[in-house]
């Protein structure tokens, strides 16, 4: 049963509209042609004159037979519901899965025959009876719908047997035993089983009951040729659907495992098919390949959506891990925005407004979006989404089961085939492998279609919740920066007070300065520091070479370390004691020259000058009052101060 809380739903598509009655008024009698119920509420087949009344009398038998029968097993589907289907559905009592192999599609079985039973109602009061044109009308459904039921006869029985074994559940037998007690009064059945299985011996008897009609039906009668194609028809919808369900009990066989038990025939084929390979990829079977243009489609789409979902899974993963990447670098980002402003707060800030308590509301929303945020979509992806990708892979390996056993029976197969071509015996055991080829073939034809669209259709579904959690993630992002965004209430440009802000000679200027010579000098010396705690022989040297204006004592650093105790940011970055983190004592104004002449640097710490150059002096006593300082064309170092000209 497809979907057991679908039950109630009884659809009558694809079913076709009852003919209308076509009445002769040239006709003597017409009161004649018209059917009547006797007290029972059967119907009385019209009585024709000028014919063989015993013929016809035994057709009227038939017919009344066939219209009184499709009422009661009717009657008898919508028993099965409504005691049986829906009560199992609603109560939980039965498995999905055993609700499939009990019921199957028995709403479509109940929309078939009452559509059915409405044409053959019509028909018989018709002046022609076109019996057979109701059943042609109808053959398509009556095919596919009795072929999808009978297909889950076998595991039907199967559990019917559990239900009946002394190991099945009390709660089951309790209901079991409360439903037959509603059966009494209402259909012939006694109990779960005689319903079950009455599909089954419906679509059987209809060609039965169409043959004696066509037997009974003079070969001038109207509906004559439609009843021979229907009883043709009706036979070839027999004969498929006996022939699907060997098919389905073959893949089974193979699917349960319950396929060559016997370990020495096994060893023999598998060495047979072994050398049919060998000689197929050498050119010297004489063997016909088989192939089959729908089967290798089939086959390359299911290849195709089976790296999808693979894809798709690792895709959501690394997904989840760019997102943890980016929240992670958003908060070690606004972390270290809050030490930059807590760096120097007692200076004038940026842009007259301090905004160091917003940024640390910022940086604390970034903790929250790493720990809260992240951590729900963690959750769900890893508990829902990851899992449901699974199952669908693990839907993949019944039917890979299958097209794999498909391929070993091809080989008997083609076998079988060039032995018949050299008009050769052929063994039983090979020739029943052959068919079981031709069974398994014909099972995956029929079914992967259906398994692909139910894949794609699985895949859209978690496609849009991945897309839904993805939009709720954003989402609460964004409303925990709003409370943040509104603590702004300056209404100017935030691209325009940020170039203010980074404008030469800002506050800005003179702090990103201390930082890249930090991290230059940092670059240059720390590399070969030593392990063991105190003084730093090379950083001894090196201050020792270095004007004193450059570094700043060792009282210094303390009091600048106790302004910056609570920045982190620094203190991760920061060398061990006894060695300065700012290396320039900077004069906040400085003052302005024009490069007279070039100056090429020879060490790193220098800049080089193009004359013209106007360069913005930051210190003008370094390197024992020989050298300046200066910035231009954004780069800075030292210089001699003879080739240039100061004006204020």
């Amino acid at each position: 049963m497809p979907d057991a809380r679908r039950l109630s739903s009884v659809s009558l598509d694809d079913v076709p509209t009852p003919r209308q009655p076509e009445v002769d008024e040239s006709a003597a009698d017409a009161s004649m042609l018209s059917p009547e119920r006797n007290n029972t509420g059967e119907i009385r087949g019209p009585e024709v004159a000028g014919s063989d009344g015993g013929k016809d009398q035994k057709r009227e038998n038939i017919i009344r037979e066939l219209v009184t029968t499709e009422r009661g097993f009717l009657k008898d589907m919508e028993v099965l519901m409504e005691v049986y289907a829906m009560p199992a559905s609603e109560s939980k009592i039965l498995t999905e899965k055993e609700l499939r192999s009990l019921f199957s599609n028995l709403d479509v079985i109940i929309s078939t025959s009452r559509a059915l039973l409405e044409l053959l109602e019509a028909a018989v009061g018709a002046p022609d009876q076109w019996i057979g044109e109701a059943f042609n009308q109808m053959m398509k459904k009556v095919e596919s719908t009795y072929c999808e039921y009978c297909k889950h006869n076998e595991a039907a029985m199967v559990k019917l047997a559990e239900f009946a074994s002394p190991d099945c559940a009390p709660e089951v037998k309790q209901w079991l035993k409360d439903c037959r007690a509603q059966l009494e009064g209402r259909t012939g059945a006694w109990d779960l089983g005689s319903l079950v299985i009455k599909p089954v011996q419906r679509v059987l008897k209809y060609p039965l009951l169409i043959k004696q009609l066509l037997k009974e039906t003079q070969p001038d009668h109207p509906d004559f040729e439609q009843l021979a194609k229907a009883a043709t028809d009706i036979e070839l919808v027999a004969e498929k659907i006996n022939e699907v369900k060997k098919r389905k009990d073959i893949v089974e066989k193979y699917v349960d495992g319950k396929g060559n038990v016997n370990v020495i025939h096994g060893f023999t084929k598998k060495w047979t098919r072994g050398t049919q390979q060998f000689k197929k990829a050498t050119g010297f079977s004489d063997e016909v390949a088989t192939s089959d243009a729908l089967y290798d489609a089939l086959i390359e789409k299911l290849d195709q959506q089976l790296r999808n979902v693979q894809q798709l899974s690792l895709e959501l993963q690394t997904w989840l891990g760019s997102m943890k990447q980016v929240l992670d670098t958003q908060e070690d980002s606004a972390t270290a925005l809050e030490d930059l402003y807590g760096m120097d707060r007692d200076s004038t800030p940026l842009d007259g407004v301090d905004n160091y308590f917003t940024l640390q509301e910022y940086q604390k929303a970034c903790v929250r979006f790493a720990i809260s945020a992240w951590q729900d979509a963690d959750n769900q992806v890893k508990s829902s989404l990851l899992p449901s990708l699974d199952q669908l892979l693990k839907m993949f390996e019944k039917p890979q089961m299958v097209i794999r056993k498909r391929e070993k029976k091809l080989l008997d197969y083609e076998r079988v085939m060039a032995i018949k071509a050299r008009g050769e015996q052929v063994d039983k055991v090979l020739n029943e492998s052959a068919e079981a080829y031709i069974s398994i073939h014909g099972q995956l034809i029929e079914e992967l279609p259906r398994f692909l669209d139910l894949v794609a259709k699985y895949i859209d579904v978690v496609a849009v919740h991945i897309a839904a959690l993805q939009a709720k993630l954003h989402s609460d992002i964004a409303e925990q920066l709003k409370p943040i965004v509104a603590m702004f209430e300056s209404n100017d440009s935030i691209v325009d007070g940020f170039r203010a802000a980074m404008a030469p000679g800002s506050h800005v200027e003179f702090l990103s300065r201390d930082i890249r010579l930090l991290s230059r000098w940092r670059d240059g010396i720390w590399e070969n520091a030593p392990t063991s705690a105190g003084p730093d022989p090379m950083f001894d040297s090196y201050l020792t070479s270095r004007p004193a204006g450059l570094a700043r004592s060792q009282s210094s650093l303390s009091e600048t370390k106790s302004r910056s105790n609570s920045n982190t940011f620094l203190r991760s970055h920061t060398p061990s004691p006894g060695v300065p983190y700012n290396l320039i004592d900077v004069d906040d104004r400085g003052f302005e020259a024009v490069a007279l002449y070039d100056f090429e640097a020879d060490l790193v710490e220098e800049v080089d000058l193009k004359e013209g150059d106007h360069i913005r002096v930051l210190e003008s006593e370094g390197r024992g009052g020989d050298w300046w300082f200066g910035i231009v064309n954004g780069r800075e170092g030292w210089f001699v101060p003879n080739i240039a000209s100061t004006h204020w």
